[in-house]
């Protein structure tokens, strides 16, 4: 039998659009899991990074 905090607990969770793993998340935006989210924003700050020192090279 399913507890009041087993069922708020189960709507909390959303899933990862990336891997579809089912996370918790205090913020309504967030749509990448904790472990995907970090895959990301490291991905996103290289290139960043390459895009930086391809502008300072020409």
């Amino acid at each position: 039998m399913n507890t009041y905090a087993e069922l708020y607990h189960a709507q909390d969770m959303r899933r990862c659009s990336v891997c579809g793993s089912p996370f918790a998340s205090s913020s309504n935006r967030a749509i990448y899991c904790p472990d995907c989210r970090k895959r990301i924003t490291n991905r996103q700050a290289a290139e960043r990074m390459r895009k930086r020192r391809a502008l300072v090279t020409q």
